[in-house]
This record gives structure tokens, sequence and C-alpha cells, in this order.
């Protein structure tokens, strides 16, 4: 199914033009490209399409959809699209596009009736784009189409191809068309051979398949004819009226091979069309034999057994891949029941490109820039499908890639050069052994013109002296970190200095020495995807390793919280932490906000009677929601104290150190336990004037 993203329905560097991607219509689309005729690539077109996502009627304004003959009287008579909004076009020929600078060609895509590929062309630009819509590439009708491969000459490289990309996967390199179809024909004439009274069903899309159930009736009406039977009259395919109608917008229907159960002139009932032998039909339903059995029962005087097919590229697993590749033989192996009665036969026929034509394809064409259309709604899920075709893609336009920086290079030394871009490869030989030989590229001669010497020991000799110029430099860097880890260092210990957040998202040239493990270290560690650690069990079992203690919810007494690199929570604690440092001195909103809260939440609770032992509980609630001293570190902070404690390289605290925090420690306790003596106090004369108040009354 197509990947129903909007950037990839818009081409690039062709503003206005939209592929199949009616969902996304905005008044900026100057024109829309339907490439064929299936559900997935006609989302969001109605009959309410006026060519305006505004709904304008003005003539001027008016988007048109530009499609093959076949689309074109599909949508016309099956979705009702007005007829003034389609530009039908012909297949191999250059039509403009209204408005624009660019032009579009339709070539046959070997998919579904009326499939078709787009070729761009900005006539500004000279731009090229080729958007395959859904497509077979078979190495005959697509691969060595003339009319496309000299259309793609004549305009010079490819800039960007837009590929179907549905089986771009080594497991589905499945046989060409041929191969399958001439496998349902060969299970056909065997079946008929066993049971001429056998009925072959098909399964088939509202457009596509017909090559599938066609080469059916071909092998019914071949051993009919073969062997002189009374059953030559009862050798054309049964269709439902709609698929009638499908086959006749599309140019397919044959009074001669196919017939209708509804509306026949000869046939008005219908039964002329329950006695052949072939019927596009899908069983639907868990278990397809239950209907087959059905129509076994219904018909018994007319039919034995029943064979139904369901043509796909998915059909193609790994027994039937590993038979094929031994045998060279494609075999399918049928699903029996009812007692052999019903057997159902999945083959591996596909109207999409498989692994190897798409590779094939590719390699032909070799454009600059691959878009996947198919499997790609992530970014991870488009480098993983344009990794296949790395090799065969110009990638001198992606700046990530060192091939834009050689093309850079050769294209400006062009102008200059003529003389040494000739089509001659040249052949080194290596100082070392004689018989050792290297053939270099012409391309890569080409962007290296001022070379005249092409012998290996010169090229060793200048690899030679730019890496000992690089080994001097990262000599001399390292002593400059060494003289620097010797000076003497003072650390003050408050929570200015000591805050693990410099480390964090401060970077500096000069190498940072990294601070002992905090003393009395207390943390929360956030729910998150970890990617220095397993999970959130392992960040917490090093925090213990170092000394920590891990506790599950904020408190007053949490010192530390740990959230994940990366993660939101981290980035908007840092912020918060940030901007309550630099107005440390000024009353902020949030501290306001919060007293008055507190102040608000203490008046509310006058009125109410509760037990000494449930206030107190209260009271620390309050206190474990706003944690004043807790510092937001990372797993970055965590991971440096983990490898300098198994280095060996982490600095101790020195006994001054342990000494000034174990005397803040004791003036902590002994402040909290004072206000808590306040508040219990405090909390004792509201209770009894309370008590005075309701005896008063």
């Amino acid at each position: 199914m197509a990947t129903q993203v909007g950037h990839i329905k818009r081409i690039n560097h062709f503003k206005g033009i939209n592929v199949d991607g009616f969902q996304f219509q905005s008044p900026d689309v100057k024109a829309y490209v339907l490439t064929h005729f299936h559900s997935d690539h006609t989302v969001g077109l109605s009959s309410a399409f006026n060519g305006d996502k505004g709904g304008t009627t003005n003539t001027k304004k008016k988007k048109l959809i530009y499609c093959s003959k076949i689309t074109g009287s599909l949508i016309k008579e099956i979705t009702k699209v007005k007829e003034e909004y389609i530009v039908p076009c012909e297949l191999h020929a250059e039509t403009e596009i209204e408005g624009t600078s660019y032009t579009v060609t339709f070539f046959d895509a070997n998919h579904c009736p009326g499939a078709a590929m787009a070729y761009f062309f900005d006539k500004v630009t000279k731009r090229t784009v080729l958007h395959t819509g859904d497509f077979r590439a078979d190495e005959d009708k697509v691969q060595k189409n003339e009319k496309l491969m000299e259309t793609l000459k004549r305009n010079g490289r490819l800039d960007e191809l837009y590929l179907d990309t549905t089986y771009c996967n080594p497991n589905y390199d499945f046989p060409r068309q041929k191969v399958a179809l001439e496998c349902m024909q060969k299970i056909v004439l065997e079946a008929l051979r066993e049971e001429p009274k056998t009925l072959f069903t098909c399964s088939a899309y509202s457009v596509g398949k017909e090559k599938a159930f066609k080469a059916i009736g071909d092998a019914v009406r071949t051993f009919f004819e073969d062997n002189d039977t009374n059953n030559n009259n009862n050798t054309k395919i049964a269709v439902m009226l709609k698929k009638k109608q499908m086959l006749t917008l599309t140019e397919w229907y044959d009074d001669n091979c196919f017939t209708c159960f509804q509306g026949e002139p000869d046939d008005p009932t219908g039964s002329k069309a329950m006695e052949q032998h072939v019927r596009v039909i899908s069983h639907g339903g868990k278990d397809p034999h239950v209907s087959m059995n059905a129509i076994l029962l219904a018909e018994k005087h007319r039919f034995k057994r029943v064979v139904a097919f369901s043509p796909s590229g998915w059909a193609w697993k790994w027994q039937m891949r590993k038979t094929y590749e031994e045998t060279k033989c494609l075999i399918c192996e049928p699903w029996i029941g009812n007692d052999g009665l019903t057997k159902l036969y999945h083959v591996p026929y596909s109207e999409h490109s498989s692994y190897g034509e798409l590779l094939g394809f590719v390699e032909r064409i070799r454009p600059r820039k691959i878009t996947p259309t198919v499997n790609a709604e992530t970014e991870k899920d488009r480098d993983k499908l344009l990794k296949r075709f790395e090799q065969w893609v110009d990638l001198s336009a992606n700046k990530g890639k060192l091939h834009h920086y050689f093309s850079k290079s050769k294209t400006n030394n062009n102008a200059t050069t003529t003389n040494n871009n000739s089509d001659d490869t040249i052949i080194c030989l290596s100082s070392d052994d004689e018989g050792d030989v290297e053939i270099i590229d012409p391309s890569i001669r080409a962007a290296l013109p001022n070379v005249k010497i092409d012998v290996r020991t010169q090229q060793r000799e200048l690899e030679r002296l730019a890496s000992s110029k690089n080994e001097k430099k990262r000599s001399k860097r390292e002593e400059e970190e060494e003289k620097k880890e010797k000076e003497h260092i003072i650390i003050d210990l408050s929570k200015e200095s000591n805050s693990p957040m410099k480390g964090i998202n401060h970077h500096s040239n000069s190498r940072e020495v990294l601070e002992p493990f905090p003393l009395g270290c207390v943390c929360v560690v956030r729910n998150g995807e970890f990617k220095q650690f397993k999970n959130r069990k392992h960040v917490e079992q090093r925090l213990r390793e170092l000394g920590a203690e891990v506790v599950n919810r904020k408190s007053s007494r949490v010192t530390h919280i740990m959230c994940a690199h990366g993660s939101m929570q981290a980035t908007e604690l840092l912020r918060l932490e940030k901007m309550s440092t630099t107005s440390a001195n000024t009353p902020s909103a949030v501290a306001t906000v919060a007293a008055a809260a507190a102040t608000a939440s203490k008046t509310s609770k006058k009125g109410k009677k509760k037990s000494e032992d449930d206030e107190e509980e209260d009271e620390e609630e309050e206190e474990e929601e706003y944690p004043d001293d807790a510092i937001t570190v990372t797993e970055s902070w965590l991971m440096r104290h983990v490898r300098a404690m198994r280095n060996g390289t982490a600095r101790e605290h020195t006994s001054e150190e342990i000494k000034h925090f174990q005397e803040r420690r004791r003036k902590r306790l002994k402040l909290a336990q004072e206000e808590k003596k306040k508040k219990k106090k405090q909390k004792q004369k509201e209770k009894s004037e309370e008590e005075k108040c309701t005896t008063a009354e």
C-alpha cells in the first residue's frame, strides 16, 4: 500500500505538483497527477473534486488531473469526477502542465490497466523526475522500453526517482509473471485431466489481476478444444456486473472470452454463466473451503471439484523459494479441504516489482536520488530501503556523503583539464609486488587532473606524510591535556559549583576534570528510553554501585533527578533549573503561585477535623511535591562516573570535603527538626483555638 505521507506526494523542485495525494489538497497545488485507479492512490478523490480545496469555480485557477486515458475513464465513470477537470494523456506523448514550465510524459507501468509511470521535465531548470507509481519492472516490458530509455537519454541523467518499494526485500525475489502464469495453466490442465467437471475461481481487485484469470480461461479453452468434448461452449470467464463494467472501461472485455451473470442479452437469467468453468470471485472469510463446499452442494449436478487461485507476491514463502532455487521450477502446493474436493493455490503472481527487478531497474536508470513511496512512513524506514540501492545511485547531491564533495572538485576542474578526461583506464603497478596490478576508474582519474605520475608509491608517500602530521597534532594535544590535569583545582561543594548540569549542556574545547560523585546522593530515576544503559533497573543498579540511594518518588530528601538523555523531561527540567539560577535574587512567578497555593491549602484545612497523625502525613506529602534542592542529571553524567570508577580515575573526596558535608547535613537535620516542632506546636495551638470556639458556641 502506498505511503500516505504529504511530502512524498509532492515532487521535489517541481513546485505545486501533487502525485496520488488527493487527501493533501491545498491552494498551492498547481496540478494533480494520478498514476492509476487503485484505492490507496485515490484517497481523497471524490465526485466533489472541483480543482481547488477552497471550492472556487474560477476557470483560471482550476487544478486539473493528468492521467492516462483508461484511468481518466475510470475516475469519470466510477468516481464521478467532472470531465472538465480531467486531462487524459496519450502514452509516450509529452503534455504541458498548465500554468507551469513543466511537462509530463506517461509510460506503461505494467501494473494494472491504465497504470502509468509519470516522467516530469522542467523546461527552465532542465530537471527530470520519474515517478513509477505502482509498477512491475519486467525486463522486457519496462527495463527495455525503448520510448522510456530514449526519453531518459535525451534529457540526461535522471535527477530523482520515486520508486515503488512494495517488495524491496531480498526474500521477495519471486519469478517473472510469465513463469507464474504458466504454473497456473499447468495446474488447470492437470486438474481437468483428473476431473473434467472442475470449477476454477480466481480472486482479483476491482482493477487488476486480469492476466491471471485470463490465463486460467485460456488453459480451460485449450483443454476442451484439444479433447473435442461437448463443453466447448462453457469455456468463458464468468464475472459479476460491476466487474464487467470495469473490464469494459479498461478495454479488456471481450464477448468471446467473458460473460456476465447479469444483463447479458442472450442470457438474462445468468444460467449460461453458471455453466462456465471459470469464475472471477473471492472466497471471503477465514476458511475459503467453506464457501467452495457451498458451491459444490448447490451445483453438484454441474461440478464435482473446485480449485481456487489466490495470486499475490506475498505467496512467495521460503519453502517455495527453496524448491525453486533447487529445481528452477515453480511448484505451488495446494491447501486441500473437504477430502480433496476443494483446493486453494497461493501463486506468487504479482503486479508489483520483485526485489531482483527493482535492483535491475535502478541499475539501468542510475538516478541521482531515490525516494521510496511504499513502506516509507519514517526516515528510518526510508534509509533502510535506500541502502539497497546505494551502489547504483549518484550520491553527489547528498551533502551527507563524501561523493558530494569529490564531485565538486571534479566539475570545477573539468574546464581546465579536458585533456586528462580520457576514457582510457589507467593501470598502476605496486612497488612492493610487481605482480600486483591496480586499475583506477577513469572518473577518479578525471577528478585528479594535476596528478601526472600514476604510481602507488607516490600516493603512499603522500599518505604517510599526512598521517605523520596528524600524529604530531594528536601528541601535542595530549601533552596539553596532561598539563591541564596536573593543575591544582579548587572545587566548591555548593549547589551551584557542584551541579552536574555543567557537563550536560555546556560543551567547551578544554577538557573538564570530573568531580567526585556527590556525597549523600539520593536519586529518583525517571522512565524513558535510555541509550547508554539497558533500562531503568540498569541505571538504578549503577547508582547503588556508586553509593547513591535510589528512591521511587520525589521528596525533600531527593538530591538528584535522573532522566534519559535527550528526553523531554530532561530538556524541560534543565530549562527550568537554568531559569531558577538566572533569577535567584528575584521572586519568580512560579514561586509566587506555589506560595499562594500553599497558603490556600492551609486555610482550606482549618475547618476540617483530623487527627494529629493524619495532619503530619498531609504536611509531609506537601513537602514531597516540591523538592527544592534536586538537581537534574542525565545518563551521560552517570556513565562518566561509572567509567571513572571502573578505570580507577575517579577523584575521591578529601577529608575536609567530607567534614564540610557532614556539618551541612547535621545543620539541615537540626533545622528540619526545629521546623517540624514549630509546625507541630502551631497545629496544636490552632486545634485548641478551634476547640474553644466550638465549646463557646
